[in-house]
């Protein structure tokens, strides 16, 4: 009995071992693919042939959230990578700007994210 309670117990802490792997796997796979994704900064459609898309962006915005309307409109894939990619692209002391913009899907985040950081929107909303 005390044999088949050590064997048993053997099994249980390599399955638990196995399991805590695993997830230390998966975690550090979709972080790497998160990153390997901001750094890559691919436009949904081949340059030329992309289509354009008026976009609303209101006021208190965050970066993922702006990355959700972006995704919506078939301008980005993720909105989690765009929200990292803001961080990392946009210049000190500069944040996306409130307003209607016309983007294109052949444009990149980080071309998407110069135009919200830098150009005076449609509305005139963002006058900085």
């Amino acid at each position: 009995m005390a044999r088949e309670n050590r064997k048993l117990k053997s099994v249980f802490k390599f399955l638990i071992i196995a399991v805590v792997v695993l997830l230390l796997v998966l975690i550090c796979a979709g972080g790497y693919k998160v990153m390997y994704d901001a750094f890559a900064d691919t436009a949904m459609a081949e340059e030329g042939k992309g289509r354009d898309v008026t976009l609303r962006i209101d006021s208190g915005m965050s970066a993922y959230q702006i990355g959700e309307r972006l995704r919506d409109n078939g301008l980005i894939d993720n909105p989690l990578v765009f929200a990292v990619q803001a961080k990392l692209f946009t210049e000190s002391g500069k944040e996306l700007l409130p307003g209607t913009y016309t983007l294109n899907t052949s444009m990149t985040a980080q071309e998407i994210i110069e135009v919200l950081e830098t150009e005076k929107s449609e509305s005139g909303d963002a006058d900085r």
